[in-house]
């Protein structure tokens, strides 16, 4: 299948991932090693305001408990320019995701929510962590244009109902739900933690929803929106699950409650 091999290619690209989070953190290490004069307590918290750049900024928290696990998560938002970084990051990797889909992904993402639940590790007296989880991204209140719709299928949209004014577009909402893995640095300053770190998403399920706000004059066109509101969610739905397995780079600071 050709989006087999293309979703092999795209994996291939991204074994280079270890190799730079591996010399990344060298770097960071070399640093010096954070603070943990807290580390005889057995369990902390802090909360934090968090930079997952390109698929969410927001708040969470991360428990740190015995032996060096650890828990968190956070809650915030997907912004639209972040997209716009995700897609200029997708589009060169690979032909099968182009331009057009890009923007139609663009387009179908407006109000949003994103959400992450992890756990992980980190190594006693360092600052060192790795982090794997789920992550949930919920979008909407958007509206896609018909006519890139209808190019995107190969599919000419009908018209709208005569006396119906303004542009033709679809009502999008859409929700991922993706695997995440983590790994990066804590700097401690007393109460204060500056977290940082490099990680990947990948997208193992999707669901999206059109629905067209305008209407066809007869019967048979409207089975024609109809149609295509059924083919561009499931052209939407599989091009979140094969191109969009984004990577991130994390930027938190978070304040020691106990």
């Amino acid at each position: 299948m050709g989006y087999d091999n293309e979703y092999s290619s795209c994996l291939g690209r991204y074994s280079l991932a270890p190799v730079f989070t591996v010399a990344l953190i060298v770097v960071i290490a070399s640093l010096g090693l954070p603070d943990r004069a807290e580390a005889n307590s057995p369990v902390s918290f802090r909360a934090e305001g968090v930079a997952n750049v390109p698929v969410q900024i927001g708040a969470g928290g991360v428990l740190e408990l015995p032996m060096g696990f650890r828990a968190g998560g956070s809650i915030g938002y997907l912004p639209l320019s972040f997209v716009g970084v995700a897609n200029d990051v997708l589009v060169p990797m690979t032909d099968k995701y182009s331009e057009q889909d890009a923007e139609l992904v663009e387009q179908s993402v407006g109000s949003s929510m994103a959400w992450r639940l992890y756990g992980g590790w980190s190594p006693p007296l360092l600052g060192l962590y790795i982090h794997g989880g789920y992550s949930m991204t919920t979008f909407g209140g958007s509206a896609p244009s018909a006519a890139l719709l209808g190019g995107v299928l190969d599919n000419d949209v009908p018209n709208r109902r005569e006396g119906r004014s303004g542009p033709r577009t679809f009502q999008a909402s859409s929700t991922l739900h993706q695997m995440t893995l983590g790994v990066g640095w804590d700097w401690r300053l007393g109460p204060v933690a500056i977290r940082t770190g490099v990680g990947w998403s990948y997208t193992f399920a999707s669901s999206a929803n059109l629905e067209a706000n305008f209407g066809a004059e007869r019967p048979e066109l409207q089975e024609a929106i109809d149609s295509i509101e059924k083919d561009g969610e499931a052209y939407l739905e599989n091009t979140y699950n094969t191109y969009l397995h984004p990577p991130w780079v994390t930027v938190a600071v978070g304040w020691k409650f106990f």
